[in-house]
């Protein structure tokens, strides 16, 4: 996950460069999701805006999601 849709675009571009095969794999569009405490564990943003989120047992993100465009 990242903090802004520019560096997720900026990682995915890096990726598709080596893996021309990234679409199949991740997928094809970018999603907003509203995060709170009750859904999980986060790390610390890196200096590129990545962090992990550890999802708590019985999570629904879908609710949380909204799809932005294809990237």
């Amino acid at each position: 996950m990242f903090t802004t849709e520019v560096q997720a675009r900026a990682r995915f571009a890096e990726l598709e460069e080596k893996t021309r095969e990234i679409r199949k794999t991740v997928g094809t569009h970018l999603a907003v999701v509203a995060l709170s405490p009750a859904h999980g564990v986060q790390t610390l943003e890196s200096l590129t805006g990545h962090f992990d989120l550890h999802e708590y047992e019985g999570v629904d993100l879908v609710s949380v999601s909204t799809v932005v465009e294809k990237l």
